[in-house]
């Protein structure tokens, strides 16, 4: 058998039911009456007939506060047998102007029914001719208590505290919605302040005190509560009070909520009007700009450049609270941005911690952007990361680097720009002198030339030692002094031609034929030098010569074209053969010149395989 919930059998519980069980089956979206308390009615409607014909009574039960005009009292309301807050006037108020003004408050208050707005529930006219109104009791606390117990701005905090920041937000967004209505029937509340906001013990959250709420219009006289005016609150030829002098109030409020205090308290009646007439109210560095932003908005000395309605107030509010995830991340890409700078200026900077330092700190500041694009500070922190990685590259002498970064940059920065500009300009300048020079130094480039001028001279310098040997056959004691006028020669014809054709060579042709040159000549005036110091000429000097020239085209193989490394070894085989075999020393000297010739040939057959085309 089917078991029904506590226990009871299906069939139990539908006998229970009785008639009530077609109900669920004929209308299952209807609600059901209970059973009644015939015992709590029947009090109930007792109490209500002993009351016919009387003034409702109520039972006092206490004081619950007073103010400047009036006494609120905690009592019980037999009819409906609930707590109810009854505000009577001071009895040095109780005169007809008085009286007038808490039964315009009633009627004020009466129409306007809204969740933020303490309810009144009734208004009556004692014996005595004086009026109570009967208004909704508040288990609560008044929000300036609570902003004593949880304030937002500590004195000596670098930041404000969050939670209790969002506490207070909350509960002045549901001030503006009730000043919103308000305003949507024509009324202005006049005295807007943590003071008159009660707050109930389940969120409820009530803006009390209508007493000087008025429709739009001139204000002849002073109204309301000095620490908070707006200026035209002052009265004066020309003031008037509006929609947007609450505006003005709620930025007040905002104001002590982000400073602990309210904006116009001043230590005398000079400096506080001063304060109201000015309204430029002065926030600590740990306030979000945003909020800060909307203070000096609703704050506004002219009421026609405040922020329109209430409802835009809240509308500022509530995006605040939406774009907090978006200025965590900007504070955290801040830090990020201070670290790069640091980085960036260091003796010695580390280029990966540079670059690693710039990714974090632009991502921080792209990602608040994503979540918030009107986020001026992500905005200006991304920006100033972009022109530190520009002056950075700048300063390492990338000026490409420094103009890729600044192709990111948004908006302009005409002092930066200029410099990249330079730059750049220089680099692309030093460059091209750069490949100049290369291509000038590129042992392909005047290949040709080298190899006509080479192969002439190195031909006669082939044959040059066949003649020698035949003429020291001859005339012996000549040795020493042939090879003089030859070399002498040699250097002065390469000279010769150095210096015709300087502009035509390349850069590496002239240097060549300088080192030549000076070789030669080098050697021939060495050789006369010789012969004018001891009065003969070197003996056997050929394996001199070979090691003078090996010498020579070493420092060019070493210095200038490591390919014509086969001439120093042939001058060195050269000149230990000579000093071997020297009946056939000229031999060696002509193969180890000869190999001079082989080398400039190969070199030339190869540039021009290697150039394209």
């Amino acid at each position: 058998m089917l078991r029904a919930p506590m226990g009871s059998t299906l069939d139990e519980l539908l006998d229970t039911l009785g008639e009530n069980a077609q109900t669920l089956v004929r209308s299952p979206r209807s609600t059901v009456q209970p059973p009644r308390d015939v015992e709590e009615g029947a009090r109930a409607f007792a109490q209500l007939k002993s009351l016919v014909g009387q003034v409702e009574p109520f039972v006092d039960e206490g004081l619950l506060g007073q103010g400047g005009m009036g006494v609120v009292r905690l009592a019980t309301q037999l009819s409906l047998n609930r707590k109810v807050a009854v505000k009577s006037l001071r009895p040095d108020r109780a005169d007809a102007e008085h009286i007038e003004s808490l039964v315009a408050e009633a009627w004020r208050t009466g129409r306007l029914e809204h969740p933020n707005i303490l309810p009144v529930y009734s208004l009556r006219l004692l014996d005595n001719g004086q009026p109570e109104l009967v208004m909704k009791r508040i288990e609560g606390r008044s929000w300036s208590d609570d902003l004593r117990e949880h304030p937002a701005f500590v004195e000596g905090e670098a930041t404000l505290r969050k939670d209790a920041l969002n506490r207070h937000l909350l509960v002045l967004g549901q001030v503006c919605h009730a000043l919103h209505f308000a305003h949507a029937r024509g009324l202005v509340h006049r005295d807007v302040k943590p003071d008159n906001v009660m707050l109930g013990g389940f969120g409820e959250v009530y803006l009390v005190d209508w007493g000087i709420a008025t429709a739009p219009g001139p204000a002849r006289s002073l109204a309301g509560t000095p620490a908070y005016a707006a200026p035209e609150m002052l009265g004066g030829d020309g003031a008037a009070v509006s929609e947007r002098t609450d505006v003005y109030l709620l930025g007040a409020t905002l104001f002590e909520v982000l400073t602990g205090r309210p904006p116009h308290l001043k230590p005398t009646t000079a400096e506080m009007v001063a304060s109201i007439t000015a309204s430029q109210p002065t926030l600590p560095s740990s306030v979000p700009s945003e909020l800060a932003e909307l203070v000096r908005q609703c704050m506004h000395p002219t009421a026609s450049s405040r922020l329109a309605s209430a409802d835009a107030v809240r509308l500022a509010l509530e995006a605040f609270t939406a774009h907090q995830g978006s200025r965590e991340l900007t504070h955290e890409a801040v830090a990020r941005l201070r670290a790069l700078e640091g980085a960036s200026r260091a003796a010695a900077p580390d280029v990966e911690a540079v670059a690693s330092a710039f990714a974090a700190c632009r991502f921080g500041f792209q990602q608040a952007l994503r979540e918030w694009s009107g986020n001026v500070e992500a905005r200006a922190g991304l920006t100033e990361a972009v022109e530190v990685m520009v002056r950075f590259e700048l300063a390492r002498g990338s000026a490409r680097a420094a103009q890729v970064h600044l192709a990111a940059l948004e908006g302009t920065n005409d002092a930066l720009s200029a410099e990249v500009a330079r730059a750049v300009d220089e680099e692309q300048a030093r460059q091209a002198r750069l490949q100049s020079l290369e291509l000038a130094m590129n042992p392909r480039t005047g290949s040709t030339t080298r190899f006509l001028a080479s192969s002439i001279l190195g031909a006669v310098w082939v044959v040059v030692p066949v003649f020698g040997t035949f003429a020291v056959d001859r005339a012996p004691h000549l040795e020493g002094v042939m090879s003089a006028p030859f070399a002498l020669l040699s250097g002065l014809v390469v000279l010769a031609i150095r210096v015709r054709f300087h502009e035509a060579l390349t850069p590496l042709n002239r240097q060549l034929a300088a080192t030549i040159s000076f070789a030669w000549l080098s050697q021939g005036a060495a050789l006369v030098t010789y012969l004018l110091v001891t009065g003969h000429a070197v003996e056997n000097g050929t394996p001199l010569v070979m090691g003078f020239w090996a010498f020579v085209t070493g420092l060019l193989a070493v210095t200038m074209i490591p390919q014509v490394w086969p001439m120093p070894l042939g001058y060195v085989a050269a000149m230990a053969f000579s000093l071997a075999l020297p009946n056939l020393r000229f031999l060696w000297q002509g193969i180890a010149n000869f190999i001079v010739l082989a080398t400039v040939l190969a070199l030339w057959r190869r540039s021009k395989r290697a150039q394209p085309g």
